[in-house]
């Protein structure tokens, strides 16, 4: 098993916070428009905080501020009553600053584009360059 940081718990949470979406129609008995808004976005959240579980792809955590930023707004815009106004607020909210928490890497992977032209290729044969450099010593 992966020991968890700060940024593993954090993405985790976010996906909690998706699961809470999808949710809470049932839960606090609240109809359409806004309904339809936390089944579409619930999802999405939750795939963005799965995946930027991994550190390869954590910068995925940024997906969530778009949609943390739908609900805060939504329940105005689509007119929702007061207990689904207060959990979106909260979702949004919570989504929001967690999607913002780093982790601490444990390691490279891979350097990036960079990689393709600084780090030489373990397919080419240096044997002749190391030669060429200690013989000119």
């Amino acid at each position: 098993m992966l020991p968890l940081d700060r940024g593993h718990i954090a993405q985790l949470l976010v996906s909690l916070c998706g699961i809470w979406l999808m949710a809470s129609p049932a839960v606090l008995d609240y109809g359409d428009p806004i309904a339809v808004s936390d089944r579409v976005v619930g999802p999405l959240l939750v795939t963005a905080g799965g995946v930027a579980v991994w550190e390869v792809v954590r910068r995925v955590r940024f997906a969530a501020l778009p949609l943390a930023a739908w609900l805060l707004i939504a329940p105005w815009i689509l007119g929702a009553p007061a207990d689904a106004t207060i959990s979106n607020m909260a979702a949004g909210l919570a989504a929001g600053l967690l999607c913002l928490v780093r982790g601490n890497p444990s390691g490279a992977f891979g350097g990036g584009w960079t990689a393709l032209w600084t780090t030489p290729s373990p397919y080419e044969d240096n044997t002749i360059d190391r030669k060429k450099e200690e013989d000119s010593r």
